[in-house]
């Protein structure tokens, strides 16, 4: 199994006495700020080398997905990313038909999004084909809709799964991005869901009971982790 870890920004590090992972995630799956410049990826290759980087990216506006595009042309001279982690539908076709660069991974949003669809047609055959390297699944729902040889791309996301996200961040202040959001996770109670956690600006739930009984049923390609412990609010967590 390979094994994969979510940094926190540009200076995101593996936990002290940790080997780096085969492969390092950096950017962000909900908000398109989080983002990072390619000094940031040369940063990180040097820092370090043995890892794969792979950018995580989130659903985009017209302006950004124009940028991103650029920046992976540009990129792609210097080999980086290795792989982009795609939750956006227009930047997964448009990513598919330049052909060359960086590998794709499709993004937790982006599969929940697809759903039933991954089982059929031109979907399907865009997913099977060898510039995937693999499929996120954080739920059983979402593990649900792979099937045959979809199966042998799962990457599990741990230790949590995602329930929805917002545009309106609680951590901007002014209009301004400090980008508060990568200091950690916030612990909140919903009366749906119980106990839940807010990252930036999604919401988030622990997922150890159904990520054990994903690993029951296939053979998991990718662990991708994103390091906690949530930090929790003093007193009593909050209610939604």
């Amino acid at each position: 199994m390979e094994r994969a870890e979510v940094l926190k920004g540009c200076g995101g590090r593996v936990p002290a006495g940790a080997t780096a992972p085969e492969f390092l995630y950096v950017g962000g799956e909900f908000c398109e700020r989080l983002l990072p410049p390619p000094a940031c990826l040369r940063r990180l290759k040097e820092a370090f080398p043995r890892s794969k980087l792979v950018l995580l990216t989130p659903v985009l506006s017209q302006p950004a997905l124009e940028s991103l595009l650029a920046t992976l042309k540009a990129g792609a001279r210097e080999g980086l990313p290795q792989e982009v982690c795609v939750n956006d539908p227009g930047l997964f076709r448009a990513l598919l038909a330049r052909g060359g660069g960086p590998r794709l991974s499709v993004g937790r949003l982006l599969a929940g999004a697809l759903g039933v669809s991954m089982q059929h047609g031109q979907v399907r055959r865009d997913l099977l084909s060898p510039r995937v390297a693999g499929i996120e699944a954080d739920s059983l729902e979402t593990l649900s809709f792979l099937t045959g040889a979809l199966r042998r791309k799962v990457h599990l996301r741990a230790p949590f799964s995602y329930l929805g996200h917002t545009r309106n961040c609680r951590f901007r202040a002014a209009g301004r991005c400090a980008r508060q959001c990568l200091a950690g996770h916030l612990r909140l109670r919903s009366g749906i869901v119980g106990e839940m956690f807010l990252a930036g600006n999604a919401y988030l739930r622990d997922n150890a009971e159904e990520a054990a009984r994903i690993t029951e049923q296939v053979r998991v390609k990718r662990l991708v982790l994103e390091r906690g412990p949530a930090k929790a609010p003093a007193g009593r967590p909050r209610p939604q």
